[in-house]
């Protein structure tokens, strides 16, 4: 018995380390060599397949690497962002965009780039990044 409950122990936790480490992996390629690499086309393509055509409007022509810095700005000030996209697209083609695409930009953002933002050390807080870019 006690044979059997510790090979299950070790079954579980062996199950558990190649899922993390999958898992890791996984997250590796999806943001270190991915979204950094994106063309316009790639960006064009993610935005399209979760349903942000509005959004895809907006981000024309940007690339992975700024795309995610449009998802810093986004997450840094999220509500004078959200009236930017929305009125950069009203006078654009003369279109709303619902809060509901904002956020689902949003959440769709945060799955592909927090990790690389941590891992990246892009992270900084909100004072910090004003500094910056009243510098620039």
């Amino acid at each position: 018995m006690e044979r059997k409950a510790a090979a299950s122990r070790e079954n579980k936790d062996d199950v558990k380390e190649d899922a993390s480490t999958n898992q890791n992996t996984t997250n590796v390629k999806v943001h270190k060599h991915s979204i950094l690499n994106w063309t316009a086309e790639n960006v064009q393509g993610f935005l399209m397949k979760h349903n942000l055509p509005s959004i895809a409007f907006v981000c024309h022509g940007i690339n992975g690497e700024e795309l995610l810095g449009l998802y810093t700005m986004c997450k840094t000030n999220s509500l004078s962002m959200y009236r930017s996209l929305k009125f950069e697209l009203l006078h654009g083609c003369n279109r709303i965009l619902p809060i509901s695409t904002y956020l689902r930009f949003m959440s769709c953002m945060r799955v592909v780039c927090d990790n690389i933002l941590m891992l990246d050390g892009h992270t900084m807080n909100k004072s910090n990044e004003h500094d910056i870019l009243d510098n620039e």
